[in-house]
């Protein structure tokens, strides 16, 4: 029976500046609170919003913590039956290598929610592969990949993020989509401008088209594409303007802020037709639903957008791309609200096709859109739902085993292969503690085509030339796939299966390993396999 449920992630509530995690967990701890007493609640974040409502809840404690051995203590304390992880800094990392090595939290559940990791936040944002980030991202990244490998369950808030995840992070796990929890009701926009029109004056935008977003400024909500097709657009309609609304990011190359990237690439001509605010409230944002005609939010990628949804529910229609989680509840209306962020044209003329229809029609496409977000989002779907599968997986706990038997090669010997896996190590110094780990450490199919690399240190590694010039002795699961029995095999063909693989490192760090040696000999042959990588243009410029 589901007693004690912890949350963990990096924010909680609704504080100014907050991200979507944040008020996903608000609202699902909300939801919980007043229609499950029976369920304990913790949360375990970096931040929070200290003057929450909730904070009063009997059945409710808000931990502060700063990293995954912080929440490896209080989660041995509070020995809760079901933990949901954020994927973003692995905070539970701790708690898995427990569980799996020293047969801790043996009755406790682990699951990662797919929100948007640092691999996400990272490439979403700059459109560069996370081999490119700095040693902190890559870092984060590589505790993040362990957690998903390790996790008894995974679940995410869209069809989009789970098919994100299979596909990018190589599991076997099934990724269950549960979306967001949203528990506003559809708002009588008419009402609501009417009532702020005795405050503010609206008369100036009632002969315009106007088109607003309101997110957080940063490269992957990509706002700088959306005034890129508004001002396509608006070279055909002349009456129209755009609102932008948000607290700014900094860009992760240029450390320049985001919205003044964006602004001092607008024409001047265009200009006093694109207008930018700072963060808003829920109260402040209804001023942009009341005089908006259309929201787009132009990420390329999302994983679910509540505040889209909400921004719908109060009378404005939505648009999205076609890669996102939004999808889930533009419904009917996809042919018409998602876009393709890839075409040069295709969001501009999706704007100007709703331009152009009757209101009659965008009332429709409204209306659709408002249907299918409140059944998407209703607490029967996304809670209750998600209550009955927990309980499920309290009691049919995932399957994990011992690895039976491996095989060490050293340096340049060509021994007969006579294992199901193998290591390569640059010495035999370390291989007493890997064998001891993997004698006591317990696996699951997740790891069943991957590559592991023992460290001392978690850094990611970009190639796997790299975790040869670390020292790093490197193991193939499951190598009977690949060598066979009695077969000889080198240091070389070893090295050149584990390059095919380089997509799948996994990056286990193992206490007292010390430093590493190279091995020179390993190291000179995978700079002869990386020779023969295909460059495309001119590195000289």
């Amino acid at each position: 029976m589901l007693k004690k449920i912890a949350f963990v992630a990096h924010e909680f509530g609704l504080f100014s500046g907050h991200g979507g995690i944040a008020s996903y967990l608000y609202n699902i701890c909300k939801y919980i609170l007043f229609n499950h007493k029976e369920v304990n609640l913790y949360v375990l974040v970096n931040c929070y919003d200290e003057h929450s409502d909730l904070l009063s809840c009997e059945q409710l404690k808000v931990i502060k913590i700063n990293d995954s051995k912080d929440v490896y203590k209080h989660l041995a304390s509070i020995k809760p039956d079901f933990v949901e992880v954020a994927d973003y800094a692995a905070l539970a990392l701790d708690c898995l290598l427990a569980k799996n090595l020293k047969k801790q939290f043996s009755q406790t559940v682990f699951a990662v929610h797919h929100h948007t990791a640092s691999r996400e936040c990272y490439e979403w944002n700059t459109s560069l592969p996370i081999k490119y980030a700095n040693f902190f991202i890559k870092d984060s990244f590589m505790k993040e990949k362990l957690q998903i490998m390790l996790a008894d369950a995974q679940i995410s808030p869209s069809r989009f993020m789970s098919d994100y995840v299979k596909k990018n992070y190589f599991i076997h796990d099934e990724v269950k989509a549960f979306n967001h929890l949203n528990m506003d009701k559809v708002d009588d926009r008419e009402i609501m401008k009417e009532k702020l029109s005795q405050s503010y004056d609206f008369e100036q935008f009632t002969d315009t088209f106007n088109i607003f977003i309101i997110s957080r400024v940063e490269g992957r909500k990509n706002q700088r594409f959306l005034v890129e097709q508004f001002i396509k657009f608006k070279r055909k309609v002349s009456k129209t303007k755009l609102f932008i609304v948000g607290n700014s990011n900094y860009d992760e190359i240029t450390n320049e802020e985001c919205r003044y990237q964006i602004f001092k690439e607008i024409p001047p001509e265009f200009r006093n037709d694109i207008l930018f605010f700072d963060f808003a409230n829920s109260k402040q944002k209804e001023k942009f639903i009341a005089i908006g005609d259309l929201c787009v939010l132009p990420s390329t990628f999302e994983s679910f957008s509540i505040a889209l949804g909400e921004t719908i529910l109060k009378g404005a229609p939505g648009m999205a791309s076609k890669y996102t989680g939004c999808c889930d509840y533009l419904g009917k209306t996809v042919d018409v609200a998602a876009f393709d962020p890839f075409s040069d044209n295709d969001l501009a003329e999706k704007i100007e096709n709703f331009y152009n229809m009757s209101k009659e029609e965008r009332m429709k496409i409204l209306s659709i859109q408002q249907e299918t977000f409140t059944k998407v989002t209703s607490p029967s779907i996304t809670v209750d739902s998600r209550l009955k599968w927990i309980n499920e997986k309290l009691k049919s706990p995932k399957n994990s085993f011992h690895l039976d038997s491996w095989q060490f090669v050293n340096g340049e010997e060509v021994v007969s292969f006579n294992s199901n896996h193998v290591i390569l190590t640059p010495n035999n110094k370390k291989n007493k503690l890997i064998a001891c780990f993997l004698e006591n450490f317990t696996f699951n199919h997740n790891f069943d085509d991957k590559v592991i690399m023992f460290n001392e240190n978690y850094a990611y590694i970009n190639e796997i030339i790299d975790a040869v010039d670390y020292g790093c002795p490197i193991m193939i699961l499951n190598a009977q796939n690949v060598f066979s029995k009695g077969s000889l095999i080198s240091y070389k063909e070893i090295l050149s299966e584990i390059k095919k693989r380089k997509e799948q490192v996994i990056e286990i760090v193992i206490n007292g390993f010390g430093n590493l040696e190279p091995n020179r000999v390993h190291l000179n042959y995978m700079l002869i396999l990386n020779e023969k990588l295909d460059f495309k243009g001119n590195v000289n410029g």
